[in-house]
């Protein structure tokens, strides 16, 4: 178990990394507005790359699994920003704002579609 939670710290930090890199680009190329845009776009990338990994694991089953906890557990996890986005929703909210409900629906629809779509290409 300590080996697993070494692979997915590492991940996490990574996934962490990453997650403020993309926020940054989307603050340089000007990409804000209404909507939390860049959160948006790190759980839809990060249910696409857990959807796609956990296709890939499942056809490679004898993978080593330090690998799976590192990517999916650590990377992802860290990437993906589910307490950023209920923040964010629930300030949208308090604003009284339409937009706090088309975070939550566009952040769903997109994710669980990225996630399918991602494990749909080992199908």
């Amino acid at each position: 178990m300590g080996q697993q939670l070494f692979w997915i710290g590492v991940g996490g930090g990574l996934g962490s990394i990453c997650r403020y890199l993309l926020h940054v680009l989307f603050v340089r190329l000007k990409w804000t507005g209404s909507l939390p845009w860049y959160t948006i776009s790190a759980n839809v990338i990060g249910c696409f790359l857990v959807g796609w990994l956990m296709g890939y694991f499942f056809k490679n089953q004898q993978l080593d699994s330090s690998l799976k906890f590192f990517l999916i557990n650590g990377f992802c996890g860290g990437f993906t920003t589910f307490s950023a986005f209920s923040y964010e929703s629930v300030s949208l909210y308090s604003q009284q704002s339409y937009t706090a409900y088309l975070n939550v629906i566009i952040t769903f629809v997109f994710s669980i579609a990225a996630t399918k779509m991602g494990w749909g290409i080992w199908e």
